[in-house]
């Protein structure tokens, strides 16, 4: 009964996944062979990338295990977050990094962004005493300079991440 739901339930493979090896000239004659296919797999519609990822750590454990050096590995555009993208899916490069950052970003709503903007560097004091004598304020020309004098808890650190 198992084995029935198994073949009721399995998506049959519609796309090739092939890992090939090849010298770094990749140069083709009628002597030589430029590339070799190492790993192969069959897979459906679509492949996670940390599946991906998985396999393609597999192949080059196995290539150095067998004493091959695999100094790069290329993918079409479909497995890009492999390279730009650890394990943990923390971004490895300042483009991904961006990329991150303005997705979460987007999902959060005006209001929130606009409450994260106003509470930055905010100093909660009860008068105009207590906030002398926590900051220090000084006027040059048309700007206000205000320099924390000690560390304290009223002062919200100014490093806050939208």
């Amino acid at each position: 009964m198992l084995n029935a739901a198994y073949k009721l339930n399995r998506v049959k493979a519609n796309e090739f996944l092939g890992i090939m090896i090849s010298d770094l000239d990749r140069m083709s004659s009628m002597t030589s062979i430029p590339s070799v296919p190492i790993a192969f797999g069959l897979k459906g519609y679509s492949l996670p990338t940390d599946t991906l990822r998985n396999v393609l750590e597999f192949v080059l454990t196995e290539c150095e295990k067998a004493g091959l050096y695999v100094p790069v590995c290329s993918f079409d555009g479909q497995w890009s977050l492999v390279t730009v993208t650890d394990q943990d899916d923390s971004p490895l490069t300042t483009s991904q990094l961006q990329k991150d950052v303005y997705q979460e970003v987007k999902r959060k709503s005006v209001c929130e962004l606009l409450a994260n903007i106003t509470n930055r560097n905010m100093v909660r004091c009860a008068s105009i005493a207590e906030l002398s004598n926590v900051v220090d304020i000084q006027r040059e020309s048309q700007k206000f300079i205000v320099d924390a004098k000690k560390e304290d808890d009223r002062i919200k650190p100014s490093a806050n991440t939208i």
